[in-house]
């Protein structure tokens, strides 16, 4: 009867280690791919910021360009930046807005010639100042 009873407790014992292991062992792997779909998260977003980011350096590129953006830079533009009121806070919204216009008033015909002076001069210098601007939404070690 002693030998039987000693049998059961070891029984037990090793259950429930054996339970708690399995239990801790589920635990790491959940912790695991919770940080995994986070960097993957990250990564997406990333890759659809960079896109805008790269459409509209092409952007300013063109519109820096004798002659200034075509339709169809226009076009590429607005394709390459849509969805950025999704992807990013009001100020790089409202910046490429901004870049809309200026490049608007390059096109010949648009506005005074003082005015497109101005603006192709303003283009010019986004060039320089682009990833100062989109850098707090691109760096991996300040998330934004």
């Amino acid at each position: 009867m002693c030998t039987s009873l000693m049998n059961w407790i070891l029984d037990i014992r090793f259950v429930d280690i054996a339970t708690a292991m399995i239990a801790a062992s589920i635990a790491y792997v959940a912790w695991s791919q919770y940080l995994l779909s986070k960097s993957k998260f990250k990564l997406d977003l990333f890759e659809k910021r960079f896109k805008v980011f790269e459409a509209t350096r092409i952007f300013l590129d063109a519109a820096s360009s004798s002659g200034g953006p075509t339709s169809a830079d226009f076009d590429n533009f607005h394709t390459g930046n849509s969805g950025d009121k999704f992807l990013f806070d009001s100020d790089i919204s409202d910046y490429l807005t901004e870049i809309d216009s200026k490049a608007s008033n390059i096109q010949i015909g648009n506005c005074s010639e003082n005015l497109q002076i101005e603006s192709l001069a303003w283009i010019q210098k986004q060039l320089g100042g682009l990833e100062s601007k989109f850098r707090p939404y691109m760096a991996f070690e300040s998330w934004k």
